[in-house]
């Protein structure tokens, strides 16, 4: 999903439409946004006056900033710790049931890797 617009283009965008100087279109091709972004500006500007971005749907995550501390905390002491016994732990300490998915993705989305290199020998056809 591609990030919203900016605030200040909105109010651009908007400043130029409430100007009427120009018509819809041309502010379109002027601010290289389209014809629907305009008007939906628009028609949220009359109807609740704001221009902010709207909220992106989903659901929330279920793994609060305060619970990425304890995960981090708890690598620090255990770093070898599977997905499986980290979703435990964090268990233990909040007292709310998370998925080892949820775990997982916050530890991409922490820059955790869990992938662990395995200790190989070299070759010995690289010394014949």
């Amino acid at each position: 999903m591609p990030a919203p617009l900016s605030l200040d283009l909105r109010q651009r965008v908007l400043d130029s439409c409430l100007d009427r100087s120009m018509p819809r279109r041309a502010v379109a091709e002027r601010f290289k946004v389209s014809l629907g972004f305009v008007e939906k500006l628009l028609r949220r500007h009359r109807s609740t006056g704001e221009i902010t971005p709207r909220k992106a749907p989903g659901k929330p995550r279920s793994i609060t900033p305060d619970d990425d501390a304890v995960l981090i905390n708890m690598l620090a002491h255990n770093n070898d710790a599977t997905i499986a016994e980290l979703t435990e732990h964090l268990r233990g300490v909040t007292g709310r049931l998370v998925s080892t998915s949820a775990v997982s993705r916050t530890l991409i989305r922490l820059d955790l890797t869990r992938k662990k290199r395995h200790f190989e020998p070299a070759s010995n056809s690289a010394t014949m």
